[in-house]
């Protein structure tokens, strides 16, 4: 059994490049080799401890951990700190400190843990970011689309007086949107029904919006003075929008359409990663509670001793 030495220790990181003293191999997930001294390691960690004095052995497999990963955690034996842990190997190296029970090393990563779920939620605000100027420009390419499929059939073509109207007109959906228990929205495709009646264009408007509107009014009058007990007809649309202008709606059009979908999944996709930044930041507080919480109880404990 190694002798008792206290722990964390800097007993030189230039020692492990030295061929004498690394009588150990660690094996890496990337077929990678790490070679470290068995007696350093098995200062720091009673399992390296146990494998090597005990069990003889001359080779560790790691394959868990990257030889990034690996080597890092070699330095941190010999150097006594964890210093120089970055978030991309943190996970791997705070589970060899407990795998291994390298004591000192699983304390010294409890900071570095809150650490990485900073790092964690500045990703996700970045990614939330990205997203909302890709929204940006496809709303930008949609509106620019429009326009131009507006310029190349004129104004009369594509106006507003095609869009549906409340009380009148019967829209079918073309996508729903369902809430999931964990607040994530989820946008499913309505395959539209080519079958479904279109909207004949005629000069001025929309496929007898005049007549529509004559009825409207009729039923109006004769509601007048008496209690309404039935709602205006309504005039059920194709369910394709596209239909609304006519048959051949230009290329610009369809482009515009579906850069307005695209516009919708990324909404989706932004609220999503709000809700997760804002979980992200719920248990990032909770975290820092309890590692301050920690800590009091620590700086106690050192006082009374």
């Amino acid at each position: 059994m190694a002798p008792k030495i206290k722990v964390p220790m800097d007993f030189g990181v230039h020692l492990r490049g030295s061929p004498t003293h690394n009588t150990l191999k660690l094996n890496t997930s990337d077929k990678g080799e790490v070679f470290a001294s068995s007696l350093i390691l098995s200062f720091n960690s009673p399992v390296i401890d146990k494998m090597t004095t005990t069990l003889h052995m001359t080779s560790v497999d790691m394959l868990e951990f990257s030889e990034a990963a690996v080597q890092m955690f070699v330095d941190s034996a010999y150097s006594g700190t964890a210093e120089g842990i970055n978030r991309e190997i943190f996970r791997d190296i705070n589970k060899m400190a407990n795998v291994f029970e390298v004591a000192w090393l699983v304390e010294d990563m409890e900071p570095v843990v809150s650490d990485e779920h900073v790092f964690e939620v500045l990703d996700k605000v970045s990614d939330y970011e990205q997203l909302l100027k890709e929204l940006c420009t496809i709303i930008q390419d949609g509106h620019i689309l429009l326009s131009r499929a507006q310029y190349d059939l004129g104004y009369s073509a594509i106006n507003s007086t095609y869009l549906p109207e409340p009380g009148i007109h019967e829209i079918t959906p073309t996508a729903l949107l369902d809430l999931s228990e964990k607040d994530r929205f989820s946008l499913h495709t309505v395959k539209p029904d080519p079958n479904s009646g279109v909207r004949k264009r005629k000069k001025g408007g929309c496929e007898d919006k005049k007549s529509v509107d004559k009825k409207s009014e009729d039923k109006k009058s004769e509601a007048e003075g008496t209690e309404e007990k039935n709602e205006p007809g309504k005039t059920k649309l194709a369910e394709d929008p596209l239909n609304w202008f006519g048959l051949m709606a230009p290329t610009s059009l369809v482009q515009a359409q579906t850069r307005f979908k695209s516009a919708i999944e990324r909404i989706v996709e932004i609220s999503n990663l709000k809700q997760e930044v804002q979980e992200s930041l719920s248990n990032f507080e909770t975290l820092t509670r309890d590692f301050k919480k920690q800590c009091a109880v620590k700086t106690s404990e050192a006082n009374e001793d």
